[in-house]
């Protein structure tokens, strides 16, 4: 099965296609209090413990956008996001194709879930808060323990591009990242001419750091990829963000 992976890379732009964005728990110390983004308040909607093999639900708002772990029941939302963006995704990710089918969907979910329950990687649905569409996707990932640090990635179905969604969700997974698992660096890594998703990096107030080579492998081939990082002072008087249930 094929899962709609949260690399860093992202669609980007090339020659006349549309532009496409994709772009790929440590607890918080007890001996300090953890950064929190201004107007950060709210708590877990429930957390069970991982260790058990029980998922971790959190959700988080800002405005009318909600972000949250998947759930079986957003198959369905998934599948028809991914056929209604196969224009403008088909090029860059190898798994976007005139193939992708409700199993690839229901495999990229059950891939969601485990790696909550694992506490391994950190992925979310992006939702509008007030009818529960599906908008696309954005997560945490490659996380280092012992640094402190992971990866953000975001995507944005086709019908959905051009609205902030991508950057109010990004700061949202920033902000959760940062505080809930008391992160110090998040990296996001991008093809240099994927054009949306460097913007949305640096709206979100991420340094750009280096053009590193053959960062990042795509279609095949080593390519070289834009890194930014994010700490927690870049969020420190950003959009407030809100707990839900």
């Amino acid at each position: 099965m094929r899962n709609w992976s949260l690399t860093a890379t992202g669609a980007v732009q090339h020659k006349a296609r549309t532009s496409g964005m994709f772009a790929g728990m440590l607890p918080a110390s007890a001996l300090r209090q953890p950064f929190r983004p201004s107007g950060y308040e709210g708590r877990c909607v429930s957390r069970v413990d991982a260790a058990a093999g029980a998922a971790l639900n959190t959700a988080l708002a800002a405005g009318d956008l909600l972000i949250r772990p998947y759930v079986i029941e957003d198959e369905a939302q998934v599948f028809a996001t991914v056929r209604d963006s196969l224009e403008s995704l088909s090029y860059w990710p190898p798994w976007c194709d005139a193939d992708y089918a409700l199993a690839d969907a229901q495999a990229w979910i059950e891939h969601c879930v485990r790696v909550w329950a694992e506490r391994s990687e950190f992925p979310f649905g992006v939702f509008q808060r007030r009818t529960g569409r599906f908008l696309g996707g954005v997560g945490l990932n490659r996380l280092d323990r012992r640094d402190r640090s992971a990866n953000l990635g975001y995507r944005v179905g086709a019908a959905h591009r051009g609205q902030g969604v991508a950057l109010r969700a990004a700061r949202l997974a920033a902000s959760f990242g940062f505080v809930e698992l008391d992160l110090i660096r998040i990296e996001i890594v991008v093809l240099p001419d994927n054009r949306a998703s460097l913007r949305v990096a640096e709206k979100l107030g991420a340094t750009r750091q280096a053009l590193a080579r053959n960062r990042l492998m795509f279609q095949g081939k080593p390519t070289a990829a834009v890194i930014y990082s994010l700490t927690p002072d870049d969020l420190a008087a950003d959009t407030p963000v809100d707990r839900t249930g």
